[in-house]
Formats: C-alpha cells, structure tokens, sequence
C-alpha cells in the first residue's frame, strides 16, 4: 500500500466515508510531514499547509481556495515546511489530529447535515482547524502565529462561503450557530504531538 492511500485509510477508520477533496489534501500533507524517526507525522501543521498550497482549479480541493483567500485577505505568509526524505517513513497522523481535528470534523459535518450523511468534506475539516490553537499552525515568515481573532475570522469566512455554497442537505443555520457559540475548549496539545502518533500501521507497533 501507499504511503498516501495508508493515511487516507487512516483517517477513514476514523471518520468514515471522505470526500475526494479530503483525500487530496491528506495526500499533500505528506510533502509537509514531520519525520520523526521510523515514521512520518501528519500533524496540524502539515494539514494547515496542504490547504495553503491545495490546486485552486476545477473541483479539486475547491474549499481550500476559502482559507488562502483567507491568508490573502489578512496578508498573512506563511512559512512551510521543506519536503522531507520520505523513503522508508511509515505515515502516521498525529495524536491531535486522531484525537481532536479529526473527531471535531466528524461532530461539525454531523451538526450542521439536516439529510442523508455526507462524506467528511474540506470545510469540516477547515473549521476544526481554525478553532485550534494558532502554535499548532506553520509559523508567520514575520514572526509569531495568526491571532485569535484572526482565526475567529477565518471560521466566520468558512460559514459565510457555505452559506452561499450549501451542500445538499446542508442545515446553515447549524454553521451560523458554530459561529455564535465560538470555538469549545480544548485541553492543550500534548508535548510530543510531533513525535507520538496514535496510529501505527499493522507490523510497527
């Protein structure tokens, strides 16, 4: 099996069915990916940065224009990981993505899907990132991370783009409500995010 369709499986025993635009993502992320010994992470820095540099044409990974317009908009740069060596690398997602990115995606699409399940799509998954902490993102190339209310305005974008573009089923008064209540509180990420995945491949422990 692939390293990219490893993670995809990954986080479908997680999340269920996904989107296409989800898988790519995912697969990017591994051009972001924290090496840590025998495996290769997929933290929130590597998802964030897959979104930040997601194809802006055709269908593909359509949402993700949402948060570089974003980026744009505040004129935010941001520095990005170097493509590690990957050769070898078992991929993993991080303990904060299995434990709180990917379970927060599932509980949004669920909140806000009035019909028949949808896949876990890019805007599921953007607003979970956008309600964690900022040091978990790629830093600022001037220095820091984006501010609180920064990422307050990014969640208020993503509702506001599906409010124009709803999905089928889609209930927009559920987003409106996420934006209202705010972001829930979090424990804080644990020290060895980077170095302690929670998922391993059969074979590698």
């Amino acid at each position: 099996m692939s390293a990219a369709a490893s993670l995809v499986q990954q986080a479908a025993l997680i999340v269920g069915d996904i989107s296409d635009n989800m898988g790519i993502v995912l697969t990017t992320a591994l051009l972001f990916a924290n090496p840590d010994r025998s495996e290769l992470v997929v933290d929130i820095e590597a998802l964030v940065s897959a979104l930040l540099t997601a194809r802006t044409t055709g269908r593909e990974a359509s949402a993700a224009t949402w948060l570089q317009d974003w980026a744009r908009d505040e004129g935010l740069a941001f520095t990005l990981r170097q493509p590690a060596g990957t050769a070898n690398l078992v991929p993993v997602l991080s303990r904060s993505v299995v434990g709180q990115v990917l379970p927060r995606a599932v509980e949004i699409r669920d909140l806000t899907m009035s019909g028949e399940p949808e896949p876990l799509g890019l805007r599921h998954l953007m607003f979970a990132l956008a309600e964690r902490q900022a040091a978990q993102w790629p830093p600022l190339k001037d220095g820091g991370h984006p501010s609180s209310e920064r990422l307050a305005a990014l969640r208020a974008l993503i509702v506001a783009r599906t409010r124009r573009m709803p999905l089928k089923g889609e209930d927009v008064a559920a987003w409106q409500a996420l934006v209202a209540e705010g972001p829930p509180t979090a424990p804080p990420p644990p020290p060895a995010e980077r170095h302690a995945p929670a998922v391993r491949q059969p074979g590698h422990g």
